[in-house]
């Protein structure tokens, strides 16, 4: 009962209690035989292994008789020596070689027996067999080229080729490719000797396919290091080189072996070597790549995933293979120019991993030049499957092509259109469009191959030629290239649009003369430099003085730097100016200033040589670093919706003008003074920055400067700038009532009409003065023109005479409206702009009070027309000698009226629209400027 009670049931099997338990500790423990699944289940797990042990069993069973088996080859290899290799053939080497194996075992049989015939034949052999089956490839019609992929006469065929391939490379070829890289690149005599050993060896092989196979499969087995030395001195060394198809002869590897030029038989051949190698070189490289374009097949999956757009995706996959490239050590691959194609090449494949109608998804939305540069790549190489989709790319790269052309055509239209009215400004702004659509073209079309169409090149010829005819006044043929003549014809914005239309429109005629450029740049800017050197030589006497003023002191040194500023902008418009160009000017009228300065005060030279010791390079250092300042602290906006008006921009420029003149100053004087640069060691210019001259540079500059924190902010914010603009052009410059004066001209008296305002500014009382120039109705340059009187005139009569002669010339009809500008009017309209900011205007006392400067003030105003009809106007506007100013409270404050002074100056543009009215735009910031000494008036004086 005992042992009934022991008794457990599981699953209907029973089985003994855990005799532990039970309490027969020393038993063994009861062992059931499995059940029926759980044996049926063992035997089906070990069937599994049945094939493999058949095939192993084959394996054996074929090594027992490996001898007869390569006997059985051999004497099929030399029973078809010679004869042409068919379908039959290769079948009954099969059934000899794995006869009595399983099916699917033969396959393996027959790749051991291979290898061992390549181990035991000779080389003669080998090459022999590989030559007689080389004939089943040559004949496009033969058996090889119509039987299924799995065909097993056709696999033993490619098995057998590929051994036999490999084994001739690595006893014929691979020796001698080695020393052609050791030898690389300068070991010239060893170079040669690996060559002519290369080329026999390459010669023994008979066959020129049959070499090429052998050669691949000998670079295959080549290592990376020396794979990339052959691939390096192979490639050509440049793009163009490539391009042009210029031979061999462009590689390194021909140039090492260069000495050999004297045997011209001998380098021919050497020649020939080269051109063999190039090829099948540049492929291996490319069938290296698999790591590379599985890694960018993955990167452009996952950036899709992330719905990225397809170029960015492209682009990012450009620099990703070249970085890997490079890390792998193919860097010098494509610095000489195979980057061209081997980038989108590895790129063109891995996208061929994706389904064809993604990738066409995915190539619609490239650029031309990418497609371009895909579309080369793929059909440079030699798969089939590339080239085919290489095809259909190029209907979407045609297609894409198409905007181009009909935006050539559109341009062409407009121009033809511009040149039918004969405004030189419209003529040149269809130029513009025209040049840069041409360069978009060269870059994306012509850079693909496609050709501009013939048509549309002639058209664009004869209609670029009309146009040069226009702007040379429309005289004589032709120019080739714009002379000096031609070039002082035009006013400056024409010349620095053309100069933009050069590289686009080269081709068709419009060249400039650099030597005539320089010419007139030199002409038309020297008065501005001129003024500049006046202002610097003002400077000079400043810092004579035994008391340094840092106000007067940086006045001065504004007013250079706006002079210089005007003659940068003027040089800029005719040449590329640099640093070296603007340092060049500043130079050239620090030394004039200087001379002048000497000339006419030789006595206090040493006194201006020591002021500059005490306050040159601090002054020079810290403008440059507060122009840093401003840039980085307050950055203009940016865009096409981005105001004209950059404050920050502006003013850096300026402070980095002043710091440069000053610093040529300096050098100039120490040159002069035969003494090295005069400078205290072992301080910054920071440990000398005084609160004086942040002041000054804020009255001057418009800027809070702290040299010691390094910090600049803009006294007036560009909020401030277009709110005071608006202010200013709220109010349309009307002229109420007309006068007229009577001037002299050439063709005799000249009767002009002009505000009456002007002639009791101009004329009566000397508050205003005005220049002109620019191009006048006819088409033709005038040049600079000012109402300033010039030596021998004892009157500011005849300077307001000259200069309204020369404004009626260039405007016409429009002097009227010019006219209200050379008046005290324009001198109202700022104060009530400066009144509407409030507080936050930019003319302050010593104490941060804002205040509004009072009287008529004098008016300066500089008009340039432009080739478009339009003028430019530089308006500045001075309350000099103010004995008192008004606060926004309304309370008046008592000034110093020999040093306190304020001026506003900005640029002012007015283009007539087709109303007959004039759009007004303000084109720069607006500088304040000012210096306001307040009078302390005692108590005792207020009793009294």
């Amino acid at each position: 009962m005992m042992a009934l009670d022991s008794l457990r049931s599981a699953g209907g099997v029973s089985y003994a209690a855990d005799l532990t338990v039970a309490g027969h500790a020393g038993a063994a423990p009861f062992r059931a035989r499995p059940g029926r699944a759980k044996r049926l289940l063992q035997l089906a797990r070990d069937m599994r292994h049945v094939g493999s042990l058949r095939g192993s069993l084959a394996l054996l069973y074929a090594s027992l008789g490996t001898d007869s088996r390569v006997r059985a080859m051999q004497k099929w290899s030399d029973t078809e020596r010679g004869g042409s290799i068919s379908q039959d053939d290769m079948r009954r080497l099969c059934d000899r070689v794995a006869r009595g194996c399983p099916e699917s075992a033969q396959a393996q049989v027959f790749n051991r027996i291979t290898q061992e015939y390549c181990r035991r034949a000779d080389t003669g052999q080998l090459a022999a067999l590989r030559g007689t089956l080389g004939t089943a490839a040559r004949d496009p019609d033969a058996w090889l080229a119509r039987a299924p992929q799995g065909d097993p006469a056709r696999k033993a065929w490619e098995t057998l080729c590929a051994m036999l391939d490999r084994e001739l490379a690595r006893r014929t070829l691979i020796t001698p490719l080695r020393q052609v890289a050791r030898a690389l690149p300068a070991d010239a005599d060893a170079l040669d000797a690996a060559c002519a050993r290369l080329a026999v060896r390459l010669e023994s092989l008979g066959d020129d396919r049959m070499a090429r196979d052998v050669l691949s499969a000998a670079l295959a087995q080549l290592a990376h290091a020396e794979l990339r030395t052959l691939a390096l001195q192979l490639a050509p060394l440049n793009t163009a080189a490539a391009a042009e198809g210029t031979g061999p002869a462009r590689c390194p590897m021909a140039r090492a072996l260069a000495h050999l030029r004297s045997s011209p038989d001998l380098w021919r051949q050497r020649l020939d070597l080269i051109a063999g190698l190039q090829d099948p070189v540049a492929h291996a490289v490319s069938r290296r790549m698999d790591y590379f374009v599985h890694a960018t097949a993955q990167l452009i999956d996952f950036q899709l995933g992330q719905g990225r757009e397809s170029q960015a995706v492209y682009d990012l996959a450009c620099e990703s293979v070249v970085k890997n490239l490079e890390a792998a050590g193919y860097t010098g691959l494509l610095d000489i120019g195979n980057g061209n194609t081997l980038v989108p090449r590895l790129i063109a494949a891995a996208l061929m991993r994706r389904p064809l109608k993604d990738v066409l998804d995915f190539v619609g939305k490239l650029h031309v030049k990418a497609l371009s540069s895909l579309i080369l790549a793929m059909e440079a190489g030699d798969d089939a499957r590339l080239a085919g989709a290489a095809r259909l790319i190029q209907g979407v790269r045609d297609e894409k092509m198409r905007p181009y052309r009909d935006r050539l055509i559109g341009c062409l239209r407009d121009l033809n259109g511009c040149l039918a009215s004969g405004e030189r400004g419209r003529v040149l702004a269809a130029l513009k469009e025209l040049a840069f659509t041409c360069v978009s073209w060269e870059n994306d079309c012509l850079a693909s191959g496609e050709a501009m169409p013939r048509l549309v090149d002639e058209d664009l010829r004869v209609a670029v030629q009309r146009a040069l005819r226009l702007f040379c006044s429309g005289s004589g043929d032709s120019p080739r290239v714009f002379d000096l003549a031609a070039l002082q014809r035009m006013c400056h914005s024409e010349v620095e649009g053309l100069r933009q239309c050069e590289r686009g429109l080269k081709k068709y005629g419009l060249v400039m003369d650099r030597s005539a450029l320089e010419a007139v740049a030199r002409e038309r800017g020297t008065p501005h430099i001129a003024i500049g050197a006046e202002h610097i030589a003002a400077l000079a006497e400043r810092l004579a003085e035994r008391n340094l003023e840092p106000t007067h002191i940086l006045h001065a040194l504004r007013d250079g730097a706006d002079s210089l500023a005007t003659a940068c902008a003027t040089h800029a418009s005719f040449i590329d100016m640099g640093p070296d160009e603007t340092l060049r000017l500043c130079t050239e009228a620090a030394g004039k200033a200087w001379r002048d300065f000497v000339e006419r005060h030789p006595d206090r030279r040493a006194a201006a040589c020591a002021g500059m010791d005490r306050l040159g390079h601090i002054l020079s250092n810290g403008l440059n670093d507060a122009a840093s300042c401003v840039v980085l602290d307050h950055p203009d906006e940016q865009g096409n919706g981005a105001s004209p008006i950059q404050p920050a921009s502006y003013v850096a420029w300026r402070l980095r003008l002043a710091s440069q003149l000053m610093e040529a100053l300096i050098a100039v004087s120490a040159a002069d003074d035969e003494v090295a640069m005069r400078d205290i060691i072992g301080t910054t210019f920071a440990d000398r920055w005084t609160p004086a001259l942040s002041k000054a540079v804020l009255e001057q500059f418009g800027v809070h400067y702290d040299a010691v924190l390094g910090q600049a902010s803009l006294a007036m914010t560009p909020t401030q700038q277009r709110d005071f603009a608006r202010e200013l052009l709220r109010k349309d410059m009307t002229v109420n009532r007309l006068a007229y004066r009577q001037v002299a001209s050439p063709d005799g008296p000249l009767t002009i009409d002009v505000a009456e305002q002007f002639l009791l500014d101009a004329i009566d009382r000397p508050t205003t003065r005005f220049s002109v120039m620019g191009i006048d109705r006819r088409g033709q340059y005038l040049p600079y023109t000012s109402s300033a009187p010039v030596p021998g005139e004892d009157s500011h009569v005849p300077g307001a005479d000259r200069a309204l002669a020369a404004v009626s010339q260039v405007a016409g009809a429009d002097t009227v409206a010019l006219s209200i500008y050379f008046t005290q009017a324009i001198a109202g309209d700022c104060q009530v702009a400066l009144y509407a900011l409030g507080p936050a205007a930019p003319i302050k006392l010593d104490d941060g009070r804002p205040v509004l400067p009072g009287g008529g003030g004098s008016v300066c105003t500089d008009v340039t027309r432009l080739a478009d009809g339009s003028y430019v106007l530089r308006i500045c506007v001075a309350w000099d000698h103010q004995d008192s100013v008004t606060l926004f409270t309304g309370s008046g404050v008592k000034l110093d009226a020999e040093q306190s002074y304020a001026s506003l100056a900005f640029d002012l543009r007015m283009a007539p629209t087709p109303e007959g009215r004039w759009h007004r735009e303000i084109i720069s910031p607006i500088s304040a400027r000012y210096h306001l000494v307040e009078i302390i008036e005692s108590d005792s004086e207020d009793s009294i």
